[in-house]
């Protein structure tokens, strides 16, 4: 991943936090982890979810039909 993108995933991932912090009430004076909090939640790290979305747009790029310009850009 280039620096953009990077930088763009860490803060979707800072605004999924705040708001599961918001809908757990907890603030930041309770020094609770993202790591507990996700672990309290049952959660995955939207990192994770975007690398599972990514490979599985490209896996469907793929299969398209070679005429498909967005095949072709591949």
């Amino acid at each position: 991943m280039d620096a953009a993108t990077v930088a763009h995933v860490r803060r979707l991932e800072a605004f999924h936090m705040r708001c599961l912090q918001q809908l757990l009430n907890i603030t930041w004076q309770d020094h609770i982890t993202n790591e507990a909090i996700l672990a309290t939640t049952g959660l995955t790290p939207l990192q994770y979810i975007l690398s599972k979305q990514r490979s599985s747009l490209f896996g469907n790029i793929t299969r398209l039909n070679p005429a498909v310009p967005v095949h072709q850009v591949l």
